[in-house]
């Protein structure tokens, strides 16, 4: 789904890294290691995740006082190795359609990160996992957001997305139509939000006025 993962799969493998902790990953000689040949002797059970560095002749314990992810890595490829092919479920069908057909290019995440859509939709693409909702306040904020739980070590915490209230609006109502709204307050939370951000937008357009600005279009809890 994303080119450039599809032309470097080994960056999924950095999802933890580059969704949750929001950092570059610096790869040195990994990229080499994770090159696209050697990923698929290993997922092909043609080799093993030591061979990958012996094969170029590399110390794979040297490497690892430099990059101390490299268990993880290991720890990620070995799921992938093992997970059967994905199968979405109706809800979750659902969940990768509204992503896919957000105005956003970037999804805003509620640990102050963002992803890529197109790294997201690929990862969510071959691991497993489940939506949710929770309610989220403080701040000035009253937010509905959309919850990714991993079944797996992939990520150290669940992807916790904030979409424009219309769009978790949308994508509440036709979980809940198909059945597949995990939790039923999640009704109730994106009418609260709604309510909360139509209210500050007509208190900031007041204020507005004071400085010759008569209408305005707010964009509060948009990409």
């Amino acid at each position: 789904m994303d080119l450039s993962v599809s032309d470097r799969p080994r960056y999924l493998l950095y999802s933890n890294e580059i969704i949750i902790e929001g950092e570059s990953v610096s790869e040195g000689i990994l990229s080499k290691v994770l090159s696209v040949e050697n990923l698929e002797l290993y997922l092909n059970g043609e080799m093993n995740f030591n061979e990958m560095f012996k094969r170029l002749g590399i110390n794979r314990e040297k490497i690892k006082k430099e990059n101390l992810f490299i268990s993880d890595v290991e720890d990620r490829l070995e799921y992938l190795k093992n997970r059967e092919m994905p199968m979405l479920n109706n809800g979750q069908r659902i969940v990768m359609k509204a992503l896919l057909k957000s105005d956003c290019i970037n999804f805003s995440l509620h640990n102050g990160n963002s992803v890529d859509k197109y790294y997201l939709l690929t990862l969510l693409s071959v691991i497993e996992w489940s939506p949710y909702f929770f309610s989220e306040g403080g701040w000035g904020n009253d937010d509905t957001v959309l919850a990714i739980a991993i079944d797996h070590d992939f990520l150290s915490s669940d992807i916790e997305i904030i979409l424009p209230i219309k769009e978790v609006e949308e994508l509440i109502y036709k979980l809940d139509k198909a059945n597949q709204l995990c939790d039923p307050n999640a009704k109730k939370w994106i009418v609260q939000s709604k309510q909360h951000y139509e209210k500050k937008d007509n208190e900031i357009e007041e204020k507005l006025k004071f400085f010759g600005v008569d209408k305005v279009k707010l964009v509060s809890n948009e990409c």
